[in-house]
């Protein structure tokens, strides 16, 4: 460096040159390293423990969604009762099939009616309901004997078997108590329906849905416009007091009722001594 003063000559050494691969004095025999950082550059490249590294700032949403200083959280939150609203929602909306009836006994064609309702109306569930004690007609065995029979002839279907204490219809209807619901009935039960006790009053709560057998045209019930519909059912040819005449007369019922039923009238004795043979069938 020239600083205005003059150069200091440095004192000559003669520097040997070593062969390729020989050791520095004193370091014979050990293996060689890699030549280490200084202290200084160590400190600067030690990456920091994950927990204390400066982090980017998250992204907040826009203002304007959701409301001003709403939260992840708080949003959340609000989707989750969104959720919970929606599947109320979707709970309430529930149509039903209601298959009212005295039973005395259940018959394969009262199951033929259930499963053609199931199949061809926009129904979500289906409702059998046992007349305790009909108004428009007594009965042979007792109400609990019947919810018993019908029970076990709608084993196999997603019926919920349950027992009215209503003697009409418009009773156990009435209030809505079964929201968005058809009343199904037979084309015999339907063509009988202006004589029920108030039919415009059955037809403020539910549909009437009448199940006609195949070639018979459904009954003439015009009159009461879309609160009444039609569905095809494939039903057998079979009552209820036809039943009761053969358990009474020793004869078989196979083919008449369910598997399940004859086992139960054969066990329990029902029937045997009914003597009503002239009685309107049912």
């Amino acid at each position: 460096m020239r600083d205005g003063r003059r150069r200091r000559a440095l004192p000559a050494r003669l520097v040997r040159a070593l062969p390729a691969g020989a050791a520095h004095p004193g370091t014979a025999g050990r293996p060689r390293r890699v030549p280490r950082l200084p202290a200084q550059a160590r400190s600067a490249a030690r990456v920091p423990h994950p927990p204390h590294r400066p982090r980017l700032p998250r992204r907040r949403p826009p203002a304007g969604r959701g409301g001003a200083g709403r939260g992840p959280a708080r949003g959340r939150r609000e989707d989750r009762r969104r959720g919970r609203g929606r599947r109320r929602s979707a709970r309430i909306a529930v149509t039903t099939a209601i298959l009212g009836g005295i039973f005395d006994p259940p018959h394969n064609g009262h199951v033929a009616l259930a499963r053609a309702a199931l199949a061809d109306l926009p129904v979500d569930r289906l409702v059998v309901l046992v007349a305790a004690s009909p108004g428009h007609r007594g009965t042979v065995a007792s109400a609990e004997e019947r919810l018993r029979l019908a029970r076990a002839a709608f084993a196999e279907l997603p019926a919920e078997v349950e027992l009215d204490e209503n003697a009409f219809t418009a009773d156990a209807v009435r209030g809505g108590r079964f929201g968005d619901a058809y009343f199904v009935v037979g084309a015999d039960e339907g063509a009988d329906f202006p004589s029920w006790k108030e039919p415009d009053e059955v037809l403020r709560w539910v549909r009437l849905a009448v199940g006609t057998r195949s070639g018979y045209p459904p009954p003439d019930l015009e009159r009461y416009g879309d609160g009444v519909v039609s569905f095809q059912v494939e039903s057998p040819q079979v009552s209820s007091s036809e039943v009761r005449e053969r358990v009474a007369d020793g004869e078989p019922v196979t083919g008449l009722v369910p598997e399940a039923v004859a086992r139960e009238i054969e066990v329990s004795g029902l029937y045997r001594g009914y003597t009503g043979r002239k009685q309107e069938r049912t």
